[in-house]
């Protein structure tokens, strides 16, 4: 199977990275212990601060050039 992918600007790819970085944090809070309140803590604000970005970054998104 060959299938040709569409290609994506470097600002979607960034998009990208920003919700794999979110889903990350997501799983490590997720499967922390209960008694590392700290490192859930912070694993929290890791996951509020990535969607803060990708949000800035979607209403932000740099708008293709007039053909």
């Amino acid at each position: 199977m060959n299938q040709a992918c569409e290609p994506i600007s470097p600002w979607e790819e960034h998009l990208f990275w920003l919700e794999i970085l979110d889903d990350h944090s997501i799983f490590v809070r997720d499967f922390l212990s209960p008694t590392e309140s700290h490192w859930v803590v912070l694993a929290q604000q890791y996951s509020e601060r990535f969607r803060y970005l990708r949000a800035a970054g979607e209403d932000t998104k740099p708008k293709s050039p007039d053909p």
